[in-house]
């Protein structure tokens, strides 16, 4: 969220190098960006001595001479886990912990429980994130116990008990399950966790000088060549056919039934990556009239230096990225790319050639790829085209321009369909926006609903 929390993380594991190696797990996306972080703010410590791990080869255990920090991503402690283990550490820092979250089951996914046997080991240890809480207070379970083990009960379904209000639900398959997703007593549990464990920074308070953050919900009324156009993508890439046969195909049959796309998307027969391609038509409509747009098909002369319209779209389908690449790329606009299949070095090329090039107007996100950890803060435009699937993903994304360094107001665009999922998911979004924030922020900072 750029309030400093990874400077303070160095700060405390630097008091302890002399005791032993630093081990820091983080997202993969974000080890060169902690490498950079430990050489600017730990002038003692060479480049050499700080080990990245990318594969088996970079396992720890073949170095020589024993690193004085490693920095290691969630899915490679799991794959070394033996041999990490095995290693002494003075300090662990675990950055974005709000991976290590509960699951329902009794047993853990085994890249948590890979950080969860690491923090049994290690004595000392700092957890970095700017949203704890995904989607509900259920979710913090796991670190506040690496933390204060027993604090908040001796397992996960106590402390459900007392702080989530457990409920048996009904499946629509007829099958009962417990539902962990609400919570009671939250001005208790946040009182709890701050007067114990938590040191939870706002922005209203840290970064005082920090503009402010508008959102504003674009409604799109889906027409039915959109609909059509969606479809037929999806089944070519699935290869039933070409695009132009399927669509003649549905064009023929029964959408013609429907007035609109209303009825259509609401009886549940537009998938959310059919929606987001959906909504590809009236996005290209918008954004061809936004002064980002608008400048590059004047006739006049540009300011190279004035990066006032630079611009984040995030999406989660390849499909839907490729169609905004498309468009940008068709109004001759520059811009980067980074998505799950963009490789670590060539994600933080992105990000520096965004931030240091007047030329790079637009980056094109995915949002679990790019949303988390990542400096855009010289833009002044995010927009959502497709809806992150929770509210922390959604305040992560977000802050990668809404962060220090930012010397504009943030302008964030929220794409809704109408008639679609897209209206009950955003519906979701905002309820458990105030859950979460009322554990983490208090009762009086909690994050008030979006108004539609």
């Amino acid at each position: 969220m750029g309030l400093g929390k990874t400077l303070q993380a160095i700060a405390i594991a630097g008091c302890f190098m002399n005791e032993g190696s630093i081990l820091v797990v983080c997202p993969a996306i974000l080890r060169y960006s902690w490498a950079e972080e430990l050489e600017r703010w730990l002038p003692f410590c060479l480049p050499a001595d700080i080990h990245l791990v990318f594969g088996h080869r970079d396992n720890p255990a073949h170095v020589k001479t024993c690193p004085r920090v490693v920095v290691i991503s969630y899915t490679m402690l799991h794959r070394l886990r033996k041999s990490i283990l095995e290693q002494e550490w003075a300090f662990l820092i675990v950055d974005e912990s709000h991976h290590v979250r509960c699951s329902k089951k009794a047993s853990e996914p085994e890249e948590i429980k890979a950080v969860l046997d690491m923090a049994i080991k290690v004595k000392r240890i700092v957890l970095l994130s700017g949203t704890p809480s995904l989607s509900r207070p259920y979710d913090i379970f796991h670190q506040i116990h690496i933390l204060w083990p027993g604090l908040l009960g001796k397992n996960k379904y106590e402390f459900a008990k007392t702080y989530c209000a457990v409920q048996v639900v009904q499946s629509s398959q007829g099958k009962f399950y417990q539902d962990f997703s609400k919570g009671i007593r939250l001005e208790e549990l946040n009182v709890l966790l701050t007067q114990t464990v938590m040191i939870r920074r706002l922005k209203e308070r840290v970064l005082k000088q920090l503009p402010p953050k508008r959102r504003q919900i674009i409604r799109l009324l889906l027409k039915r060549s959109d609909i059509v156009s969606a479809k037929a993508a999806i089944r070519v890439v699935n290869g039933d056919a070409s695009e132009k046969s399927v669509a003649d195909d549905m064009n023929s049959q029964n959408l013609d039934e429907y007035d609109d796309c209303g009825d259509f998307c609401r009886s549940g027969k537009l998938s959310y990556q059919e929606l987001g391609i959906a909504k590809l038509s009236g996005f290209r409509e918008w954004l061809s009239i936004h002064p980002l747009v608008a400048e590059s098909d004047s006739t006049e002369v540009l300011d190279l230096h004035s990066s006032s319209h630079k611009m984040i779209i995030f999406a989660h389908h390849h499909k839907v990225l490729d169609g905004i690449q498309e468009f940008v790329c068709e109004k001759g606009i520059s811009f980067v790319r980074i998505d799950g299949n963009t490789l670590a070095r060539d994600r933080q090329s992105a990000v520096l050639s965004f931030k240091s090039s007047t030329e790079v107007k637009v980056a094109i996100i995915g949002i679990t790829a790019g949303g988390i950890g990542l400096d855009f803060s010289s833009a002044q435009n995010v927009v959502f085209l497709e809806l992150p699937k929770s509210p922390s993903l959604m305040l992560q994304a977000e802050d990668r321009a809404h962060r220090r360094g930012q010397t504009s107001a943030v302008n964030i665009y929220i794409f809704c369909a109408k008639g679609t999922l897209d209206e009950s998911h955003w519906s979701y979004l905002n309820r458990s926006l105030r859950h979460i924030s009322s554990t983490t922020n208090g009762k009086y900072d909690a994050i008030q609903e979006i108004q539609r």
